[in-house]
């Protein structure tokens, strides 16, 4: 057993480029994984990319993840970050409309996911889809279940 202090961070850009199945991934990593990361597959903002969200966030659901979303944001305006992270374009009009771009994908398909609409898995419950990016004052909800699955 892993100390708990120790865990994974899984990163939404990487599992799509450097595995065959991210949704296998992220089952694999089970209740290692601590933190998930996300970006749109071009590092850009979540949600105007190819990533298969529904997937990801099944497979999140699967695994009781209840920890934070984290956004993952580059710039083109730092020579030394986008040399380092091959950006040779802008992934936004600016850092803050690649956030609010993404928070607003993220609150918008995690609020269909739990209602079923338009098709996605709709799964609800007590997953990811209850807030556990915390944009629309729900960040308290989420800390209590977070705490609560530390506690098992």
């Amino acid at each position: 057993m892993l100390d708990r202090g120790i865990g994974l961070a899984l990163d939404s850009y990487h599992l799509n480029i450097e595995e065959r199945s991210p949704a296998a991934a992220i089952r694999a990593a089970g209740d290692h994984c601590k933190v998930v990361q996300v970006c749109g597959n071009d590092r850009g903002p979540v949600g105007g990319d190819h990533t298969d969200w529904d997937a990801f966030f099944d497979a999140l659901d699967d695994i009781a993840y209840a920890g934070p979303l984290t956004v993952e944001s580059f710039t083109a305006d730092n020579d030394t970050i986008a040399v380092a992270a091959s950006i040779w374009r802008p992934l936004a009009p600016s850092q803050d409309e690649l956030s609010r771009a993404s928070a607003e994908f993220l609150t918008d398909h995690q609020r269909r996911r739990a209602s079923g609409a338009d098709g996605d898995s709709g799964k609800g419950g007590d997953s990811v889809a209850d807030g556990a990016f915390g944009t629309d004052g729900d960040s308290a909800d989420w800390a209590a279940k977070r705490t609560a699955k530390e506690q098992q």
